[in-house]
């Protein structure tokens, strides 16, 4: 007996099995107490032959349930049983020619419904052994009390009764492995959908939404399979996906017409093109190679599933665009486009600790826009606005790309300078002073620099800011527009 554990649990199916060998031998003694002239048995035999029968499956059945291990031995051993106790009620009531032959066929269907299409045809091989044991034993005149009719048709029936049920086994037995390959399939998608899903859930970014649908939709049989989630001039295969709101089906990908795909499946044959939807506003494309020749076919449940993967694909990336955005807007200035001071405190918190456990120096430079209330009261807020605007362009143009430039309040600005040391630390607040002065803008504006370097200038994160706070104020009583180098032991250096 197969087992089906993907299916329904084998303690399931053996309790429905249970049933059906009840309802036969509900059927022998019905008709025995209401045709016993058409059985031609005497009722007392069959009932003898049911009770025993029914004692024996009961105490199988328990055995089954408390015998750990030998389940499948045990619920094999009953169906060989159920086919004995069939034969022995047909053998009383007269063979294959029995008014209760039906029962052969039932046993036959119930049991390649239930538990396999594999143990349907073992069941029906071993009632085929039976039909012909009782066949035999009747020409051998070997069962007493046995009435019917000359061996001649006796052979003739049990021949027809053989065709008929291996007919109605075989047909079962093929129909039952059509819905056991249909209910794998349905579950197997089931499964990949919620993996998906589950996956899905510790994507944070598009290229982690990306990777995870490409992997799932490759285990569906295609040979390669991309998710665009970013699409610039789309192609013709996708605007047609985005306009149907549907999968679209290509034998070639022109590249040409469709720049995007002939990027990420160069050469791609027998493609589907699935729209990524959110919201009705189209987010990408899951795009699925099957490969193959030209007569190649693609399932339309296959085409339906890569469709409700593209609308996983569509809500993640969705989902991670709203995440990145409330990440950017948690990190960064909303005036300045910068970095704030939440993110200022923890880079710097973050860089001196490196900078320490490798011996590197680390440079701070607080950066003041001078006469910033002036500008505000002569050309207005929105002047001052841009005025900041513009601050923050040129301390991000000067910066390097391993460089933190921040807003750290108001009118000031800061800048983190990872491995910087007191050598260049000057000449880094010239230059960013020096951007400051020529980013064109509608006010021309100066700053003062403070500048201070870990770990000469401060231990840690407090005392570096402290050092570099009062650089920048010697700046201001020097005049401003200028930058300043704290120094260790207080003395303080000017450019």
């Amino acid at each position: 007996m197969s087992r089906r554990d993907d299916l329904v649990p084998l303690g399931d199916r053996m309790s429905a099995l249970m049933l059906v060998r009840l309802v036969l031998v509900g059927i022998v003694l019905l008709s025995a107490r209401l045709a016993p002239s058409e059985l031609r048995a005497r009722p007392g035999t069959l009932a003898a032959i049911s009770a025993v029968y029914v004692l024996v499956a009961v105490t199988g059945e328990l055995a089954r349930r408390v015998g750990a291990g030998r389940g499948l031995a045990v619920a094999s051993a009953m169906l060989a049983l159920d086919g004995l106790y069939i034969w022995l009620v047909l053998a009383r009531t007269g063979g294959p020619e029995s008014v209760l032959g039906f029962l052969v066929y039932l046993h036959v269907v119930a049991v390649t419904l239930l538990v396999s299409y594999r143990t349907g045809l073992k069941i029906a091989l071993w009632h085929g052994l039976l039909l012909f044991a009782v066949y035999y034993l009747r020409a051998a005149s070997l069962w007493p009390g046995w009435t019917g009719g000359s061996t001649a048709h006796a052979a003739h029936v049990s021949a027809f009764a053989g065709v008929a049920f291996w007919l109605v086994a075989i047909g079962t037995a093929a129909f039952s492995s059509l819905n056991e390959r249909e209910l794998r399939r349905g579950k197997g998608e089931l499964r990949l959908l919620a993996q998906l899903g589950a996956e899905l859930q510790h994507a944070t970014s598009a290229a982690d939404v990306q990777a995870v649908v490409a992997a799932n939709t490759e285990q569906l049989g295609f040979r390669r399979a991309a998710l665009l989630a970013s699409i610039g001039d789309a192609g013709a295969l996708v605007r047609s996906s985005w306009e149907a709101g549907a999968p679209v089906l290509a034998r070639m990908v022109n590249a040409l017409d469709n720049p995007d795909l002939g990027v990420v499946l160069p050469g791609a044959c027998n493609v589907v093109i699935a729209p990524c939807i959110a919201d009705d506003v189209p987010v990408g494309a899951l795009v699925a190679e099957r490969g193959g020749g030209g007569d190649a076919r693609i399932a339309r449940h296959t085409v339906d599933l890569v469709a409700q993967i593209a609308t996983q694909a569509a809500l993640a990336l969705r989902n991670a665009t709203l995440r990145a955005e409330v990440e950017r807007l948690a990190t960064t200035d909303a005036l300045t486009g910068l970095a704030n001071r939440r993110t200022f405190d923890h880079v710097l918190g973050r860089e001196l600790e490196r900078a320490a456990r490798h011996g590197e120096d680390c440079t701070l430079v607080l950066i003041d826009v001078d006469h910033f209330k002036a500008v505000n009261d002569t050309h207005g807020h929105q002047a001052g606005d841009e005025v900041l605007k513009q601050v923050a362009r040129a301390v991000a143009s000067a910066a390097r790309a391993i460089d933190l430039p921040a807003r750290y309040g108001g009118e000031e600005f800061a800048l983190i300078a990872p491995g910087c040391g007191r050598d260049e630390a000057l000449a880094l607040g010239e230059r960013l002073r020096g951007a400051i002065a020529v980013e064109p803008g509608e006010v021309a504006v100066t700053v003062s620099a403070g500048i201070a370097v870990f770990p000469p200038d401060g231990v840690d994160a407090n005392t570096l800011i402290a050092a570099a706070d009062e650089a920048l104020y010697a700046s201001k009583r020097a005049g401003r527009n200028r930058s300043t180098l704290a120094s260790w032991n207080s003395e303080l250096a000017e450019a």
